[in-house]
């Protein structure tokens, strides 16, 4: 292109004055702290994670340094790869302990609220990792607001922070990112005169000038948009939540007026396979803790069915069938002791958490038609049923038979784990197989009704038993289905399944509720980041883009099918972190306990 075609007009900024950022801070509750920002739509491309690997280094010397990510996901991102960016970088805050020092704003903000932010922070900081990046409206209201820059060497950014206006490093590579962070820290003179570099530039910026310029090149009047002064609410709390908002999508795809289909083959229902009481019992535990949070009303009638499908599959004894073809004829006599296990537990919800008194009153005499004649034997079946005898007397505390049952089921666990405990092995049986976690769980749940101090104690031990055996220090590595784990011999590796990082994920979770010990939350969080590649294949199980999930680990990777058990499984896990609430704020410091 002929040079004298070539008109240059730089990037709009906002003319605003030249102030201390100390003027804003006190609006964030970050008053007293050194702020760095990085602000704009979210997206991998975006660096964040080299400036959180630079961090730990830098507040173990600067305590008070405070990270903000300002901005929602890029919506394109957003809807091919859901909020997996955001979602990995607040795995990674927890995982360096940097809780109290960065803090994600997930949404758009007016331009007022952005002026405030980019006006508190003292350290503007852009991580791009593209070379080819050839504009960038946040480098540039960062420059034209008088900020100390740092940032990689892009094509805009090497224009724009030229001649002392900013501080470059190469991309990717934290430790130059956390020594010239160091040095701007250290010196507040060149950081106060790489400001008034950056500032004075910014004066040719300003949407003033840049409509001057404008006006040279198509030589017509353009009105000049000025922002009138807006009298606005800052929030003072920022949610840090680093968990998925559950998603339904593929719990409603496997759903259909009858029940919820065992399989999925790459996402899509295998009809071959028919449906399940085992899958529908926890599934109708699932929605009805999902609606009681999120209020969604599609999720009555996926309870609807579910309880339906239970009513159709009770036996005139009270006995539970478990498998049904497409064809809706049940292909069984009786389900497994786990089947009335995991019918109970979904009726007993239903009884809790129905929203209407039929629905309530039909899961009270389905529930109560099963206990009549009632006889598991399985560790593992009664821990099952505890869960549905929990909500049941969480509803009706004054029931007595119930209350009986509960408790006779509760002695016969404490029984077996006399019986089966050694110095070596601290179990229930001679044997860990799957969804193991459910055992002391229910303990707990037993502790929580009846107040037992033994009960606690026993389920502690055998949680910490439990931890010790599927607990590297660094992620869960589960014991594998192909001949699970006796005791004196060795733990199966593989398959893993998703039920064991969800009832890990709820018994740490209760242990906590229970004791207030840091330590099981920690633990709760890392076993549902099972889920998200914190595991022993470094995979991810959980399809942020379908709302799916894998069916395990195998020794070649991951098991595509996409089943019942497994959504269900981990929309269990995720409704337990978001019910226990783990929120955290720019309010003072919180106390972190490491998982050992």
């Amino acid at each position: 292109v002929p040079e004298k075609k070539i008109h240059f007009v730089p990037h709009g900024v906002p003319d605003v004055p030249f102030i201390d950022p100390n003027y804003y801070k006190d609006r964030f509750n970050v008053e007293g702290r050194l702020v760095l920002l990085t602000f704009g739509l979210l997206n991998p491309n975006k660096g964040i994670e080299v400036v959180l690997d630079a961090l730990p280094a830098l507040v173990k010397r600067y305590p008070k340094i405070a990270y903000i990510v300002l901005g929602a996901t890029h919506p394109n991102v957003k809807r091919t790869h859901g909020e997996e960016y955001r979602l990995f970088l607040q795995r990674k805050v927890q995982r360096l302990a940097l809780e109290d020092h960065v803090f994600f704003y997930n949404r758009f903000v007016t331009l007022e609220e952005l002026l405030a932010f980019i006006g508190a922070c003292d350290i503007y900081i852009t991580p791009y990792l593209s070379k080819e990046q050839i504009v960038s409206g946040t480098l540039a209201y960062a420059v034209g607001m008088g900020k100390a820059v740092v940032s990689t060497p892009y094509y805009y950014a090497e224009e724009l922070l030229a001649d002392g206006r900013g501080r470059l490093f190469d991309f990717g590579d934290v430790e130059g990112l956390r020594r010239v962070l160091e040095e701007l820290i250290e010196n507040d003179v060149e950081r106060h005169q790489m400001r008034k570099r950056a500032y004075e530039l910014g004066r040719q910026m300003t949407w003033k000038n840049v409509a001057r310029d404008y006006l040279a090149v198509f030589g017509e009047v353009l009105d000049f948009f000025r922002h009138e002064p807006v009298s606005i609410s800052y929030p003072q709390l920022f949610p840090q939540d680093p968990y998925p908002e559950p998603k339904f999508d593929h719990l409603m795809r496997l759903t259909d007026d009858t029940g919820i289909f065992q399989h999925a083959s790459y996402g899509i229902p295998d009809r071959r396979f028919g449906y399940s009481t085992d899958d529908v019992g926890r599934a109708l535990a699932v929605v009805l803790k999902a609606y009681h949070a999120l209020k969604e009303e599609r999720l009555l009638r996926l309870a609807e069915v579910y309880l339906s499908f239970l009513r159709h599959a009770q036996r005139e004894d009270g006995a539970f069938r478990n498998f049904m073809n497409y064809s809706r004829q049940f292909v069984d006599e009786k389900g497994s002791e786990d089947t009335q296990g995991r019918a109970l537990w979904g009726l007993g919800c239903a009884v809790e958490l129905g929203v209407t008194e039929p629905f309530r009153n039909l899961a009270r005499e389905l529930f109560e038609r099963c206990v009549a004649n009632l006889n598991l034997e399985s560790v593992i079946a009664r821990a099952y049923a505890m869960k549905g005898l929990y909500h049941f007397l969480e509803m009706y505390p004054g029931a007595l038979p119930i209350r009986r049952l509960f408790q006779s089921y509760t002695q016969s666990l404490k029984e077996a784990f006399l019986s089966a405990r050694r110095e070596d092995w601290v179990w229930f049986t001679d044997e860990i197989t799957y969804g193991a976690h459910i055992v002391p769980a229910s303990l707990l749940l037993a502790h929580k009704v009846m107040g037992d101090e033994e009960t606690r104690v026993f389920a502690l031990e055998a949680l910490d038993f439990l931890t010790e055996v599927t607990f590297n220090g660094e992620f869960f590595d589960f014991v594998g289905n192909a001949f699970w784990y006796k005791r004196g011999g060795t733990k199966a590796i593989y398959d893993q399944q998703p039920i064991d990082a969800a009832y890990a994920t709820e018994a740490y979770a209760i242990a906590y509720d229970v004791t207030r010990i840091n330590r099981y939350l920690e633990l709760a969080r890392i076993a549902f980041e099972w889920f998200f590649g914190r595991n022993r294949l470094a995979l991810a199980l959980y399809d942020f883009t379908t709302g799916a999930c894998y069916d395990g680990l195998t020794s070649h990777g991951l098991n595509l099918n996409q089943g019942a058990e497994s959504i269900i499984c981990f929309l269990h896990a995720n409704l337990t972190l978001s019910h226990i609430g783990l929120l955290r704020s720019l309010r003072g410091p919180t106390t972190h306990s490491q998982a050992r």
